[in-house]
């Protein structure tokens, strides 16, 4: 059984209006171990930001788009004042790959857009688009493969939404016209492969204004080194009309895959995690337990015997209420 003081809070990776991240290590007996995201929401501010519904879809969404190369939830729990959700993580970023290896080859480039290809068709499949697609949301296992973060910050409409974090990566469509849609989806991963192998993107500029001048004026300079492959791919990705980008017709996702630039790829192979990543990662329990905090200290307010926590059906549903028997459920259900 997963206790509260089991989980060990490493270090906080992000904050907002009503949330906190953490990155937190669990162990219990030889069962599990390893590192998870633990996302901390404060139910009064919730409500406060009128965000009760976009919680519970989230929660829903998330826990049936599983997928080898997303993060996956694991569970949701609460408190008297907060909620609990749990998923994988990891600490190794796919940018801060990028940036400490300058570039990546077109073998390294091609192995990391093929999964991310795959998650990303994986979405398509549920109705889904990711809306803001870039390298600071996916991360690499230890494992060496891509786990894609999805969650309630790629919602266009929601309040606390941040495109202009990502500006060099937001399709056209959505800076002219405020649309997201698979296609626009596939003109980041445009921007991403050219990002991989050239070390920069091929809009940048020194501020948001001139990036979006550039992104409108849609010419693309490419490096003599980059192979005819790879600019063809780059360049039907980022076509400045909708209707001229790969990906846009149907049947295109398997067009996608078929492009030279994927050439001998066996993309069963890849799905399965079969093909070897290029780079493996290694983290240590004493490394995370040197630098942890117990979530049972940082956040004590549990549920007294029968106590409810005034918003009547507001949270109900979402997760499990934290109790003894409550992880005893988990273990039942296989999330963890």
């Amino acid at each position: 059984m997963i206790r509260k003081e089991d989980i060990m809070c490493v270090e906080k990776t992000g904050f907002g209006p009503f949330w906190e991240e953490f990155l937190v290590f669990i162990e219990v007996g030889e069962r599990i171990g390893g590192l998870y995201g633990l996302r901390v929401m404060k139910k009064k501010k919730i409500v406060d930001y009128g965000e009760q519904n976009m919680m519970h879809h989230e929660y829903y969404v998330r826990s049936r788009i599983r997928h080898s190369f997303l993060i996956n939830t694991i569970c949701g729990f609460q408190d008297y004042e907060h909620l609990f959700l749990l998923s994988e993580q990891s600490q190794n970023y796919l940018i801060k790959l990028i940036n400490s290896e300058g570039r990546f080859s077109a073998k390294v480039s091609r192995f990391y857009l093929a999964e991310i290809l795959l998650a990303i068709q994986h979405l398509h499949s549920k109705g889904l688009s990711y809306g803001f697609l870039s390298p600071s949301n996916m991360m690499i296992g230890d494992d060496g493969h891509i786990k894609l973060k999805y969650d309630f910050l790629n919602r266009i409409d929601c309040v606390v939404g941040d495109p202009e974090r990502n500006v060099e990566y937001a399709s056209i469509d959505y800076k002219e016209r405020g649309e997201i849609s698979p296609v626009s989806d596939y003109w980041s991963m445009g921007i991403i492969l050219y990002y991989m192998l050239v070390g920069v993107t091929p809009f940048a500029a020194p501020d948001t204004a001139l990036v979006v001048a550039r992104i409108k004026r849609g010419r693309i300079e490419f490096p003599e080194f980059l192979d005819e492959n790879a600019r063809d791919l780059i360049s039907r990705l980022l076509a400045v009309s909708p209707r001229d980008r790969l990906g846009y017709a149907e049947g295109d996702a398997e067009t996608i895959r078929r492009h030279p630039f994927f050439g001998g790829m066996n993309w069963e192979e890849v799905l399965q995690k079969k093909v070897a990543p290029p780079f493996l990662f290694n983290t240590t329990r004493k490394e995370c337990l040197s630098r942890s905090a117990n979530l049972k200290v940082l956040y004590t307010t549990d549920y007294l015997p029968d106590q409810k926590d005034g918003y009547g059906q507001t949270f109900r549903g979402y997760g499990a209420t934290y109790a003894p028997d409550t992880y005893r459920k988990i273990w039942r259900c296989g999330y963890i």
